[in-house]
């Protein structure tokens, strides 16, 4: 399982209305009895309280290395408040040292102040240089500023949205990646439950986050809808659309972050690596005008 990572945002507790916190609590335990070893939190999932919840799995599974993955918001990214937040992330984790820290969004962004890059990197490699991380990069910044980036600090890892649905990263992210050696995650693998056996999707309360993302927007559930018909018509028998959306990722080379919150989703690692033969016949369903319209936007929230 070390090609998976598991997702707790859910498990927070907010924005997602859907969602059994319950029940999600559940599945991340079962996932973790399964072998998978890494584990994607952040201080605003539920305001840290995802990230106390994967404090009690790290106690529980104390025989097991469990690698935790976690970030700094957009609202603390001077070099004072990037050690504020990792330390609070500490704390609440119950241990002593990340595996991996990112910079969850760029500054400026969801209405935070401006900082430069150059601060916020170098806090960066202050967090990294004191032991309090083994790795650092970031999340969500174009190719512009990854180039900047490159140029002032060394990147162990990258995380960007990613699904069959979803390609923002393959307008130049992806290769920017891979031609330095560095491994790029993907969240959102399931594009936030269509990719999923639900038979209908939609419909939520005016709280959840959903509302928001593009791949909800009216003008795309036609086309999409019909996608989905046509990718459950290329699977085998007894093969759901989450491990198709899993095995296309990885077969990408990137490393999927799943959000898994009821038991049924476990089944999206567990069944194993799809052919590429059936991999191949699921991307020619997804339209390259589909593709093209959304283009090379980063971010699943605004405007369609």
């Amino acid at each position: 399982m070390k090609n998976i990572i598991l997702g707790t945002w859910q498990v927070g507790g907010d924005s997602w209305s859907t969602v059994n916190s319950w029940k999600a609590y559940e599945t991340l335990f079962s996932a973790l009895d399964q072998g998978v070893e890494r584990i994607d939190t952040a201080p605003t999932y539920g305001n840290g309280r995802s990230e106390q919840i994967v404090g009690e799995l790290i106690r529980h599974f104390s025989n097991r290395e469990l690698k935790v993955i976690s970030k700094v918001p957009p609202d603390m990214m001077t070099r004072a408040k990037v050690v504020e937040s990792v330390e609070g992330s500490l704390t609440r984790l119950g241990i002593n040292q990340l595996d991996t820290l990112l910079i969850h969004w760029p500054a400026g962004t969801m209405g935070t102040d401006s900082v430069t890059l150059e601060e916020t990197l170098r806090a960066l490699e202050l967090a990294k240089g004191s032991g309090l991380t083994k790795k650092i990069g970031v999340c969500n910044y174009s190719l512009t500023d990854l180039e900047h980036i490159d140029n002032l600090v060394k990147m162990d890892c990258l995380q960007y949205a990613y699904s069959l649905f979803f390609r923002g990263v393959e307008f130049g992210i992806s290769q920017f990646a891979q031609t330095r050696g560095i491994e790029l995650m993907g969240y959102s693998t399931l594009a936030q439950g269509i990719l999923t056996d639900r038979q209908n999707y939609g419909g939520f309360s005016s709280d959840d986050h959903r509302n928001y993302v593009v791949l909800f927007a009216e003008k795309h559930r036609p086309r999409i809808q019909h996608m989905l018909q046509e990718l459950r018509a290329v699977l085998p028998q007894g093969v759901g659309l989450s491990n198709l959306a899993v095995s296309w990722v990885q077969s990408k080379g990137v490393t999927p972050i799943l959000g898994l919150h009821t038991p049924e989703h476990l089944d999206a690692f567990c069944k194993g690596r799809l052919s590429d033969e059936i991999l191949l016949k699921a991307a020619d369903v997804i339209s390259s005008e589909f593709k093209a319209e959304l283009g090379p936007r980063l971010s699943l929230w605004g405007d369609a």
